[in-house]
């Protein structure tokens, strides 16, 4: 689950996230909070349609699953099989597309990669709250809150740049290094890895949230004596106001995971140095761009102990020079 994937997920993707056991059962709680009988509610991005089978067997009136994906065939199977397909209407279509004679009373959603900020999900649930919900209903998720920390990950990041470092068959592969790590990856760390204070770098609030771009500075002070690698970003999600779940390094592994954004390379810091990192995601296309530009100030003097890194998701793809002109003309 990243913001590179093909555009359909597999059938195998939509099980691995109806076997996260901890996802579909807060979200299970959630909907018995809100859903009440006759109910109508809207599941977007409704993959197999497990949300929506799981409001109409709670009572609710109508389901609507909207679903772009051929995966919502399995949905309707499903559905039948369970005797429930008379209280289900399954749209294969964008949100944007879709219209209804009545606006809903639920709104329910994970349209998220490994981070909320994936794709166009933050214009679809935009999109989706104005034209289609009604002026009280409920929104689930209520909010997403973006954190961050930094890490100490040697195996990982040495599996991003090893490749790039050194020579094979005594050719020189470092113009691939530079490309390596202005990628972030997927990854799952362990609390014992965060070598920083833990950020919010921004709340997603669903019900107010009007775009997809999102940038902020943090300053994570160092807890230990380590070599750091890079920071760790996840989110945690409140689905009502007293239900969620954490991805949390340290947290039961969800099908999310966490997202690693690597440094060039590992720098050893001490106890109360100040890492800065103002890390930016610009919606560009049908994709985010990421920037992430980070400092490392030293805690006695705090003078800065490392030059500025400047680090971008562009520089992490091969361009042509023909593909950069193809792209300047297109933004003109």
């Amino acid at each position: 689950m990243n913001d590179r994937e093909p555009n359909l997920y597999g059938v195998q993707s939509y099980g691995d996230m109806i076997a996260d056991s901890v996802r579909v059962a807060r979200y299970r709680e959630a909907l018995a909070q809100t859903v009440t009988p006759g109910c109508r509610v809207l599941d977007l991005g409704a993959g197999a349609g497990l949300f929506s089978l799981i409001a109409a067997r709670l009572g609710a009136g109508h389901v609507f699953a909207v679903e772009p994906g051929e995966v919502i065939q399995v949905g309707r199977e499903i559905a039948r099989a369970n005797g429930l397909d008379g209280k289900i209407s399954f749209l294969q279509k964008r949100g944007a597309d879709v219209t209804l004679d009545e606006p809903v009373d639920v709104l329910v959603s994970d349209v998220r990669g490994i981070l909320p900020l994936f794709r166009g999900a933050i214009a679809a649930i935009r999109d989706a709250r104005d034209r289609l919900l009604a002026p009280d209903g409920v929104m689930l998720p209520l909010r997403d809150h973006i954190y961050a920390g930094i890490v100490e990950a040697p195996d990982l990041h040495a599996r991003i740049v090893a490749p790039w470092s050194s020579g094979v068959d005594g050719i020189d592969m470092g113009a691939g290094r530079e490309l390596a790590v202005n990628e972030w990856s997927r990854a799952r760390f362990g609390a014992d890895q965060l070598i920083s204070e833990v950020q919010r770098w921004t709340t997603l609030d669903y019900p107010t949230v009007a775009g997809p771009n999102v940038s902020g500075v943090m300053r994570l002070p160092v807890t230990r004596e380590a070599t750091a690698h890079g920071m760790a970003v996840w989110f945690d999600t409140e689905l009502t106001e007293d239900v969620g779940f954490s991805n949390a390094p340290g947290e039961p592994e969800l099908v999310y995971g966490n997202t690693f954004f690597p440094w060039p390379t590992g720098l050893r810091v001490a106890a109360g140095d100040v890492v800065e990192v103002d890390l930016k995601a610009n919606l560009v296309g049908s994709h985010h761009l990421w920037r992430w530009e980070t400092r490392v100030f030293d805690g006695g003097s705090h003078t800065e102990r490392h030059p500025l890194w400047r680090q971008s998701t562009f520089h992490g793809v091969p361009l042509s020079l023909a593909t950069l002109h193809a792209v300047d003309r297109e933004r003109r």
